[in-house]
């Protein structure tokens, strides 16, 4: 009975890992062996990346028409400039948090998460 019931236990644990998802599909789009930047958003607001800190952090200028930033997996939409790129940015909120839950109103807010008000944008070109 002992092994049956750890079968079953062992199975199950490797379906639910199999099924996992890392949500990091937005990867794919501009490539796994693409250079991206991460940066830490804390607060909503607008943000302005300055091309010269672009060009100290090693960011091929050449390449500022083909910037794209990704946050939660989704492309954000930028404002580009020769001497800037602008975005709104939103700190993180409980939208994650959801499946953390078996009922999703226990969640107490979807405004504030559990874990930090830190999300990580990561900034990228577009080789196409």
């Amino acid at each position: 009975m002992r092994k049956i019931t750890l079968s079953l236990l062992i199975g199950l644990l490797v379906g639910i890992n199999l099924q996992a998802q890392f949500h990091n599909d937005w990867i794919a789009e501009s490539g796994y062996d693409q250079q991206y930047y991460k940066f830490p958003v804390f607060a909503d607001g607008v943000y302005r990346i300055e091309s010269s800190t672009l060009d100290e952090a090693g960011f091929d200028m050449a390449q500022w028409q083909k910037i794209k930033i990704y946050a939660k997996g989704e492309q954000v939409p930028l404002y580009l400039a020769e001497d800037y790129v602008e975005f709104v940015g939103h700190r993180n909120d409980g939208s994650m948090d959801t499946g953390l839950f078996p009922v999703s109103t226990w969640q107490i807010s979807d405004e504030r998460t559990l874990f930090t008000d830190t999300i990580h944008y990561f900034l990228t070109w577009d080789n196409n």
